[in-house]
C-alpha cells in the first residue's frame, strides 16, 4: 500500500522558491510499527531517494500557476509510485 503525504504545499513551496523537489520513498515501516503497536520491532526500513524534479515555471508569466503546481505534483507522485513499485519487486 502507497501513502503519499500531501504533495500540495511541497509543490507551491518548490515552485515559489525556485527549487527542485526529492522524492523520496520509505519502505517497511509498516511492519516494524502496526497501528495500535506500543513499541517499534526491530528490522530494516529501506529509504529511497529520486532524482531532484526541477520546479515547473510557466512559460507565461500570467499562465496559471495551478497548472504548475499540478504538473509538478503529479511528477513526484509519479516517482514515488514507481520507486515503491520497484521497492517491492525486490
Amino acid at each position: 500500500v502507497v501513502h503519499l503525504c500531501d504533495l500540495r504545499t511541497g509543490a507551491v513551496l518548490a515552485t515559489e522558491a525556485g527549487v527542485p523537489i526529492v522524492p523520496v520513498h520509505i519502505a517497511r515501516t509498516y511492519d516494524l510499527l502496526r497501528k495500535g503497536q506500543r513499541f517499534v520491532r526491530p528490522g530494516t526500513v529501506r529509504v529511497t531517494f529520486g532524482a531532484p524534479i526541477p520546479p515547473r515555471t510557466p512559460v507565461d508569466p500570467h499562465a496559471d500557476r495551478y497548472e504548475a503546481y499540478r504538473a509538478m505534483m503529479e511528477e513526484v507522485e509519479q516517482a514515488v509510485r514507481r520507486m515503491a513499485r520497484e521497492a517491492m519487486a525486490s
